[in-house]
């Protein structure tokens, strides 16, 4: 979850934490290590929200079919395209053939590239 800085749900956060401090079994602990809070922090910035790394024990098999996006900022799209044909092309490595994402993207532009996708 991502609880932009200074939004309502980041203060909310901050509340629950805050009131939660000298509570350990207190349910907001199980939540809050899963919620970043991305924003600008005087002279440095948090925005990896794209990022997040889940952890999984195990072998994961999936196949470049499988995938029903990527998330890649929209000024690498051609070059990101291009990279992977060529991987496919040379037999070094798959071609992802699904939308990309840009992760600044609005509901409406992500639901267009779906759209576009699909024809």
């Amino acid at each position: 979850m991502y609880a932009y800085k200074d939004t309502l749900h980041a203060m909310a956060m901050r509340k629950l934490v805050s009131k939660a401090k000298d509570s350990p079994k207190d349910p907001v602990w199980k939540v809050a290590p899963f919620v970043d809070q991305p924003g600008e922090y005087g002279p440095k910035s948090y925005f990896y929200e794209w990022e997040r790394e889940w952890r999984h024990i195990g072998n994961l098999d999936f196949h470049q079919t499988d995938a029903a996006f990527l998330i890649v900022p929209e000024d690498s799209h051609s070059a990101a395209r291009g990279f992977f044909h060529d991987a496919e092309a040379e037999n070094l490595g798959p071609n992802y053939r699904c939308p990309f994402i840009d992760p600044y993207w609005s509901v409406e532009q992500v639901k267009a590239a779906f759209d576009e996708a699909q024809t």
